[in-house]
């Protein structure tokens, strides 16, 4: 019954039509669609736009051009465009609310579409084809009271064809017609059959071809298989599809980098960035997309013994330049003025304990806070060789920096660096024992002197610490500590033999005069501190 009424009632309809369109026209032109020519259509131009509220006849001799960026708007009561000629379009075509056909290709008709297609509610076809239609773009036909695309010509999509809410059928063939898809056609919600294919061959289909509601009668077509589904949804780049919806990707947190990243159909998986230890420190930041690396903080080595000089800048040579720093140890930080030099440190040998290194010199500076309400006070307990002894801390006194030496001229500046060290004025506390003097063999290889020193009083504690340029001490593990002890040579043995040396560092060379020795410096543990540990500031490298 539904062959009968297609192929009576409406074959009559198109029939009319064909009869109606076929007067030859005896001035064949190529026309571009512009205002000139909107204004012989009998239309109105605004705005690179031509709307007419009629049909419009395109004859079999004649050529309908519509430029890229011009659209073309018909809103007709009976029929949109009346095809038997050629039209290119590279624009824009909108129709609707004709009450029978959108586009009526007939007879040797033919339409390239390398734009967009757009039609609406219309009565009988969306598109009757049967001429030539060549897609290059986009063509979208919805609200049709009958069929999307009748066939009974040639259809070769290489763009996108998406047909929907059709109370008929979305595309049929009933006497001759044929589909070259190469891309991708789209047929959903239609009332009854999607896909009407009488004609076995009627559709050869590289492409795909998505069929999303109504049915499928007839042949199935060569080359693929129809798509019993819909098709996948276009989602954002914020989204991917699953099940046939878009959701939203999932969004890593600060604490967490992307490890796995997303797809048109999965999601993004996000895994908690790595938390270093207390033992550990971080060596490789992390980013979006990667994790941070830990390593494990190698334990502290003891520091050499060093045996501490009284120094002066050597004549005629620049003065040193006051600096402000910020230091940091576990027992305070704070703005600091380093405003002279005080101190050489040269490595030593003490009791042939050996050297491990003995180019690692330091540099002592005067140092004072000057935040006066900042100040270290406490008490701690310290370990070394010499025993166990309890000392008061008092004043900030020394930076130590490490520098490089040399005898004839200035070195270049270290590659590396051991820690920087914070030296306080320490008091045994009272009522406890005092420290005994002792003796020491010390050598000093960098001046070649071997004498024995009498070890008195401790006079310096000092803690491995950060400043504001150099950080050595991460996550505030502050491992390496030296209490140095006032000397003075035995009786009996010779003086120190002054000695000029030249010294790089952070703060710039000198050239310096070496006195007479002033403490020994033993590597020392703190087993029991009394002051609250303090955190370091977040400080630029």
């Amino acid at each position: 019954m539904r062959n009968k009424i297609l192929t009576g009632t409406l074959g009559v309809a198109i029939f009319s039509l064909i009869i109606f369109t076929t007067t030859p026209n005896a001035h064949a032109v190529t026309n571009t669609l512009d205002a000139t020519f909107c204004g012989t259509m009998g239309g109105v131009w605004a705005v690179d736009t031509c709307t007419l509220s009629t049909l419009y006849v395109n004859f079999a001799t004649d050529e309908l051009i519509v430029p890229s960026g011009v659209t073309l708007v018909i809103s007709s009561p009976a029929l949109g465009i009346n095809q038997l000629g050629t039209i290119t379009n590279n624009g824009t075509i909108t129709i609707s609310n004709t009450g029978g056909t959108g586009i009526n290709l007939i007879g040797s008709g033919t339409l390239t579409n390398n734009g967009a297609i757009i039609i609406s509610s219309t009565g009988i076809f969306g598109i009757n084809l049967a001429g030539a239609l060549n897609n290059n773009g986009t063509i979208t036909i919805s609200n049709t009271a009958g069929t999307g695309i009748n066939i009974t010509g040639t259809l070769t999509n290489d763009g996108t064809v998406t047909i929907s809410n059709t109370t008929g059928t979305g595309i049929q063939s009933i006497t001759v017609g044929t589909i070259a898809n190469n891309d991708t056609i789209v047929i959903s919600n239609t009332g009854g059959t999607g896909i009407n294919n009488i004609l076995s061959n009627m559709i050869n289909t590289p492409g795909d071809m998505y069929l999303c509601g109504g049915t499928y009668n007839g042949a199935l077509p060569q080359g693929n298989a129809i798509i019993n589904g819909c098709p996948p949804p276009e989602c954002t780049d914020d989204e991917y599809e699953s099940g046939g919806s878009c959701i939203a990707l999932t969004v890593c947190t600060a604490d967490e980098y992307e490890s796995t990243p997303p797809t048109e159909t999965s999601d993004r998986v996000c895994t908690a960035l790595t938390v270093c230890g207390p033992n550990q420190i971080e060596v490789t930041p992390p980013t979006a997309t990667s994790d941070r690396v830990c390593e494990d903080i190698p334990p502290p080595t003891a520091p050499e013994h060093f045996l501490t000089y009284q120094i002066q800048e050597t004549k005629n040579t620049p003065k040193f330049n006051d600096f402000d720093v910020i230091l940091t140890d576990q027992f305070v930080s704070g703005d600091f003025e380093v405003d002279n030099l005080y101190r050489l440190l040269n490595p030593v040998d003490k009791n042939n304990e050996g050297l491990v290194d003995e180019k690692s010199h330091y540099v002592g500076y005067k140092i004072k806070v000057n935040d006066k309400q900042n100040k270290a006070k406490g008490t701690v307990l310290v370990e070394n060789q010499f025993g166990t002894i309890s000392l008061d801390i008092r004043n900030e006194r020394l930076l130590l920096v490490p520098s490089a030496k040399n005898h004839t001229s200035t070195p270049d500046p270290l590659q590396s660096e051991p820690d920087h060290f914070k030296c306080y004025d320490v008091k045994v506390t009272k009522g406890t024992p005092n420290f005994k003097k002792i003796k020491a063999d010390v050598y000093d290889p960098n001046f070649d002197e071997d004498r024995t020193m009498d070890v008195k009083k401790p006079r310096m504690f000092c803690n491995s610490m950060q400043t504001n340029n150099v950080i050595k001490v991460p996550n505030g593990v502050y491992g390496e500590q030296l209490l140095c002890y006032d000397v003075k040579k035995s009786k009996g043995e010779k003086n120190h033999d002054r000695t000029s040396v030249f010294t790089n560092n952070y703060f710039g060379p000198e050239e310096l005069d070496t006195k007479k020795e002033k403490e020994l410096c033993v590597p020392s543990t703190m087993i029991n501190p009394g002051m609250t540990q303090v955190d370091p500031p977040n400080l630029d490298p």
